[in-house]
């Protein structure tokens, strides 16, 4: 009986991994890879969560001294939720209102718009709630406007300092208004507030984390990373007119990226906690084709008014891979200004061979100026090579000899180029778009960008780079394993134009006139970290730097020089990563791109 019982039980394992794998390659054939890690995000990640969530609950020794901090504020600011109601499912409206009357901070009042709901019972819930807190008012709308009119109608009874906004299914984590508060003591010059969102099932238990960058106006322009918990000044939602109609599906995207112009980033604040619970079920997700596609051409609609509004020369299209994400291509000047282009090298004949052609007969730019730094070769084979070039009208080659220094030999042959755009680029690099170049001009020309980088792949096709991360004081490029890809929101990052705290010297275009007001590469990092210096001294001039998986390009990493392997280089990476952290301090380890709450390495929760 016993071996019975046994042989069953493996026959029955072995039919449960067949159906599995049978499932998972139905989805890898129907959705590709992206949509196999999602659905395999969503089955293991409930659990992972929930054993991270289980650390992180708040204790009552906790929310005593919330309510001490509470009580020492001068000024509490007033936060007017507002909620707008449409024959919604009762125990969704239920749990939602109940998350607003168990915020430990009791500054607030929830301002409900009911759409003209058909549905009796509406009325009778809310009417009890009214009746149980003193704080909740409601509005009944004659007629059903949809969720824009009805958020306006909620907003025009509002009477708080600050507007967040709720949706009826959805939920508040305890200490959300709280957590708003106390930046805004902190920051009291902030006009929008964003957090951290994680999904829960029909049932309300928690499913996975939504962990957001910081403010990152390129990525906004891709897709409505912020999201919720979302929170404004409520004069500036009132001045630039509340939410507006005809754009249903994507109005609070519409809604940032007006709110957004009227603003400064340092006055637009990202907390990285999960302050909001958002439903997943159908009717949220947007399943249906029709709903869905109608939202995407709002919130394409709301890119490009966007971008007209600001009266910059640029075209809001799909992208391929995810046709929901926008891709702003930015125009050209007409004619478009020259690009020198600068290529470090020493021997590597097979190396710089193909790049100088990629460089010269694969890149559909009219206007190039190719520098080749020479810096001591020596092979007889790459001397010739060099020495054809020079009979080349769009060629020049710079001796720079001396022990190999990349910062000492680009700014060399910075002084000598003549293009108002400089783009670096190793002789490891191999050219596979003909639109690479004017894909990161693009980005460069635009005033508020200090310099672009492409997305690098390897030759067997993995990602190597979008862009560099600085977290936790370890400098590496993103992303470091193939599961790391995906965002937040389950969105390929190699789909996105991204803001980055960081990009690789590899390939990395930037004007002229940003490369002479920050001083060029330091010269003391001879071989490592130059790059990311560069960056930083962007950063600190005010100017953003993005990665645009819009130009894509081959690097034979360390191809030429080697890994850094030997005794003598171990060290001087590691004098030159002191001299980094030295200079930089705490902003050498800061990036305000990778959520806190993610480790560098995988993209997990810490």
């Amino acid at each position: 009986m016993n071996r019975l019982w046994r042989s069953s039980t493996r026959w029955l394992a072995g039919m449960k991994r067949k159906r599995i794998w049978q499932r998972a390659w139905r989805v890898w054939q129907q959705e590709g890879i992206t949509g196999l890690l999602v659905r395999l995000r969503d089955r293991i990640a409930p659990l992972s969560y929930s054993h991270w969530l289980a650390t992180r609950r708040l204790t009552d020794d906790d929310r005593h001294a919330i309510r001490q901090h509470i009580a020492q504020m001068s000024h509490p600011p007033l936060i007017s939720v507002l909620l707008p109601v449409y024959n919604s499912k009762p125990g969704w409206l239920r749990a939602c209102l109940d998350s607003v009357l168990g915020q430990i901070y009791p500054h607030w009042e929830l301002c409900i718009a009911d759409d003209a709901s058909t549905n009796a019972e509406m009325r009778s819930i809310l009417q009890k709630y009214v009746g149980r807190d003193a704080r909740i008012r409601v509005i009944y709308r004659r007629t059903n406007g949809h969720v824009s009119a009805a958020t306006n109608s909620a907003l025009a009874l509002a009477t708080g300092d600050f507007v967040a906004f709720l949706d009826h299914d959805d939920a508040l984590a305890e200490g959300a208004l709280y957590k708003v508060a106390a930046l805004l003591a902190a920051q009291p010059d902030a006009d929008l507030i964003y957090s951290d969102e994680d999904r829960i099932d029909a049932r309300g238990r928690p499913l996975y984390p939504v962990f957001k960058p910081e403010w990152s106006p390129d990525l906004l322009r891709a897709h409505n990373y912020v999201n919720h918990l979302v929170v404004v000044r409520a004069e500036l939602v009132r001045a630039v007119g509340g939410l507006r109609e005809g754009l249903e599906g994507a109005q609070d995207y519409d809604l940032l990226l007006r709110v957004s112009e009227r603003t400064l980033p340092s006055r637009i604040h990202h907390i990285p906690h999960a302050l909001y619970h958002w439903r997943k079920h159908g009717a949220a997700l947007g399943k249906d084709q029709a709903t869905r596609s109608v939202a995407t051409a709002a919130s394409r609609q709301a890119v490009a008014n966007a971008i007209a509004r600001q009266g910059i020369a640029a075209d809001v299209l799909p992208t391929t891979a995810m046709p929901f994400l926008h891709r702003v291509c930015y125009r050209l000047s007409d004619p478009p200004p020259q690009v020198s282009v600068i290529i470090p090298t020493r021997d590597r004949l097979d190396l710089l061979r193909v790049a100088v052609a990629g460089v010269r007969e694969a890149t559909a730019y009219p206007a190039i100026e190719l520098l080749i730094v020479d810096n001591d070769s020596c092979d007889p084979a790459t001397l010739d090579y060099l020495h054809e070039l020079t009979r080349e009208e769009d060629v020049r080659v710079l001796r720079q000899p001396g022990a190999f220094n990349y910062a000492a030999l680009n700014n060399a042959a910075v002084a000598q180029a003549t293009g108002d755009v400089l783009c670096f680029l190793n002789n490891d690099i191999v050219i596979t778009q003909a639109e690479w170049l004017a894909e990161l001009v693009s980005h460069c020309l635009r005033p508020e960008i200090g310099a672009a980088g492409p997305l690098l792949r390897y030759p067997d096709g993995r990602v190597q780079h979008l862009g560099v991360t600085l977290q936790s004081g370890r400098i590496r490029n993103l992303p470091i394993e193939p599961k790391s890809e995906l965002d937040g929101f389950g969105i390929p990052l190699h789909t996105q134009i991204r803001n980055v705290a960081a990009l690789t010297g590899a390939c990395l275009v930037t004007r002229r006139t940003c490369f002479v007001q920050v001083g060029g590469f330091d010269e003391a990092l001879a071989v490592s970290y130059n790059d990311i210096d560069f960056c930083l001294k962007l950063r600190a001039a005010g100017y953003w730097l993005v990665c645009t998986p819009f130009a894509e390009l081959i690097h034979h990493h360390s191809a030429s020089r080697g890994p850094e392997a030997t005794p003598e280089q171990k060290a001087r990476l590691a004098q030159e990563a002191d001299y980094l952290r030295a200079k930089w301090g705490a902003l050498a380890s800061y990036d305000p791109f990778v959520n806190p709450n993610l480790t560098w390495r995988s993209g997990r929760a810490r």
